[in-house]
C-alpha cells in the first residue's frame, strides 16, 4: 500500500490480461472518464444479466490521499507533488462538469447552486456527527464481522 504500482505488479502485465487466462473476457479503461466508466459497466452488467457471462472491467485511476487517513503521504517518498499534481488535473468530477457546462447540459447557476447545497449538506453532517453522542459500548463491534443474514439482524 505504501509502494508505487509499478513495484507490487510487473511493468509488462496488467489486471485486465489476468481475465482471458480464466476465460473471462477483459477490457480497461480510464477510470477518470465518467462516459467510459459508464459505458463500460453498462456493457459488463448487460453482458452478465442478458448472457450470464462475467467480464473482467479494469479502470485506471488514482488515489488522491493516502491509503488510510487524510493526508497526501507525500512524505513517504513513494510519489512527488508533480505526479499528486497531474493526477489531480485528472479529476472525474471536474473533468464531467466541463463536459456538463460546455454543452450545456448544465447551466452555471445550477452548476452553483448544486455545489453550494453539497456543501451545506457535507457540513450539516458534520455538525450533527459531532453533536451526536457516541454509541452504546455493547455496538462497538456490531457489523464488524459477518453475521448471518437474518432480518434481526439488521435496523
Amino acid at each position: 500500500m505504501h509502494s508505487p504500482l509499478g513495484v507490487r505488479q510487473p511493468a509488462h502485465r496488467t489486471v485486465k490480461e489476468i481475465g482471458p487466462v480464466h476465460g473471462v473476457e477483459a477490457l480497461s479503461a480510464d477510470g477518470n472518464d465518467i462516459d467510459v466508466v459508464w459505458r463500460l459497466a453498462e456493457y459488463g452488467v448487460g453482458r452478465a444479466r442478458n448472457e450470464m457471462q462475467p467480464v473482467l472491467l479494469e479502470f485506471f485511476t488514482y488515489r488522491w490521499k493516502e491509503h488510510c487517513g487524510p493526508r497526501e503521504d507525500l512524505e513517504l517518498g513513494y510519489r512527488d507533488q508533480s505526479e499528486l499534481e497531474l493526477w489531480r488535473s485528472r479529476c472525474p468530477i471536474a473533468r464531467f462538469r466541463k463536459v456538463l457546462l460546455t454543452e450545456k447540459i448544465l447551466k452555471s447557476d445550477v452548476d452553483d447552486r448544486i455545489t453550494r447545497e453539497t456543501v451545506a449538506e457535507i457540513l450539516a453532517a458534520f455538525d450533527f456527527a459531532k453533536a451526536s453522542p457516541y454509541p452504546p459500548k455493547e455496538d462497538m463491534m456490531r457489523f464488524v464481522f459477518p453475521e448471518p443474514v437474518r432480518p434481526e439482524n439488521y435496523p
